[in-house]
C-alpha cells in the first residue's frame, strides 16, 4: 500500500481519539477541508535490535507485530454517491463511494474504517484459501501422472 506512520489504533483513545490524531497530522495543511476520510490498516515496520552495532549498523533486523492504524484523508467535495478526497501519500485526488454495502478505500469513521479492513482481510484469506486448495490438487495431480509415467531415459 505505501502507507507509513499512521495513527495506532490504541484502546484507551479509542476510535475518536484516533481520528482526531489521524487528521491533527495533516489539518495544517487542510484548513478548509468540509471533512475527513478513514482508512485504516494493519502496518508493521523493520526495526533492528537494540544490540546492533552503532556505527556499521550491523545487527538483527526483524519485522515488529503488525498494528492497526489510522490513516485520515481531507475530503476535497462531497457527491451525492460519496466523496473526493485528497490522497496525501500520492499526488492527485481519488472518489470514494459512500453508498452503504459498497466497496470503499476510505470510511466515514474510524470504527468503519477497522470493520472494512476486516473484511478485505477475510476476503484475503478466502481467496488465498482457494489458491493453496488448487495448487495442493495441482500438486496432487502432478504426483499422479509422475507416478503412472515411466521416466524415459535419454538416449546418448
Amino acid at each position: 500500500m505505501g502507507l507509513a506512520y499512521g495513527t495506532a489504533l490504541k484502546r484507551d483513545g479509542g476510535f475518536e481519539g484516533a481520528e482526531q490524531k489521524a487528521r491533527d497530522r495533516h489539518a495544517h495543511y487542510y484548513t478548509d477541508a468540509p471533512g475527513w476520510l478513514y482508512r485504516a490498516e494493519a502496518v508493521s515496520y523493520a526495526a533492528i535490535s537494540p544490540w546492533a552495532d552503532e556505527i556499521t549498523g550491523d545487527g538483527e533486523w526483524y519485522s515488529t507485530d503488525p498494528s492497526v492504524e489510522i490513516f485520515a484523508y481531507p475530503v476535497l467535495r462531497y457527491t451525492p454517491c460519496g466523496a473526493t478526497i485528497r490522497n496525501i501519500w500520492r499526488d492527485g485526488t481519488k472518489w470514494v463511494n459512500l453508498e452503504p454495502g459498497a466497496k470503499q478505500f476510505a470510511s466515514r469513521t474510524a470504527k468503519e474504517a477497522v470493520e472494512a479492513l476486516r473484511q478485505r482481510r477475510k476476503a484475503q484469506v478466502y481467496i488465498l484459501g482457494k489458491q493453496m486448495r488448487r495448487a495442493q490438487r495441482e500438486i496432487d495431480l502432478c504426483d499422479q501422472v509422475l507416478s503412472q509415467t515411466p521416466l524415459a531415459m535419454p538416449s546418448v
